[in-house]
């Protein structure tokens, strides 16, 4: 497949090509490579995150008082897991000093949020770069475009001819670098939306369980 690449019109094309494309043509090539590599690393993170929270989240939602969450969050080491260890450490250090009161309760949730919001961070930590990698390669492709252009102009006044054999070669170079911003773009904008997708879908699983938590502490409280 590599021989056949660089034997292709193509590769000839890129040889060929002035400066700028090459410039233009290496950005977006480490941009493919970077993107690449970002969907592979989200799509293991994602996966591990999925098996372990999959692993824990039907005997979390199953758990009926404050000590059944604390057996799941002992031998899990899902994000759900955490925010529960989060929100009742937190609670017995406030039931260690004082009667655990509606106040407290609120903290609690503002605890939990706020350790949520930070695995979520992580989660994201990546998506952003696609985005922009989505955003910024058809505009690269773009201004390729308009160089190979003004190159196929350039040559017509320098050979005083509009020719298709003088032409063709700028013409080529702009559609050549439109096809890579796109190439570079497409799947960046795609995988973006996926894992943004995913990702919320994690952060909803997250507040589920942290409201359960929570309604759960009060139980308690109550009783």
């Amino acid at each position: 497949m590599a021989l056949l690449f660089f034997s292709s019109p193509a590769w000839q094309l890129v040889l060929q090509s002035d400066f700028m494309t090459k410039v233009v043509l290496v950005i977006l090539l480490l941009a493919s490579i970077m993107c690449g590599a970002l969907i592979f690393a989200q799509f293991v993170f994602l996966y591990f995150v999925k098996k372990s929270s999959d692993t824990s989240i039907e005997a979390i939602k199953s758990a009926r008082t404050v000590a059944d969450l604390t057996k799941v969050a002992q031998v899990s080491d899902s994000y759900e897991a955490i925010i529960i260890k989060k929100i009742l450490n937190e609670r017995e250090k406030i039931i260690q000093v004082s009667q655990l009161q509606d106040h407290d309760i609120d903290l609690l949730l503002a605890k939990g949020d706020h350790e949520a919001d930070g695995l979520v961070s992580q989660l994201e930590t990546f998506i952003p770069i696609l985005g922009v990698s989505g955003a910024v390669a058809p505009l690269m492709g773009l201004f390729g475009t308009v160089w190979g252009l003004i190159h196929a102009f350039i040559n017509i006044s320098h050979e005083k001819s509009a020719d298709i054999a003088v032409v063709a070669p700028g013409i080529a170079e702009a559609l050549f670098t439109t096809m890579a911003g796109l190439v570079v773009a497409i799947p960046a904008l795609i995988f973006f939306h996926y894992f943004a997708r995913q990702v919320k879908q994690v952060d909803w699983q997250l507040r589920q369980v942290l409201e359960l938590t929570i309604l759960l502490i009060k139980k308690e409280q109550q009783q």
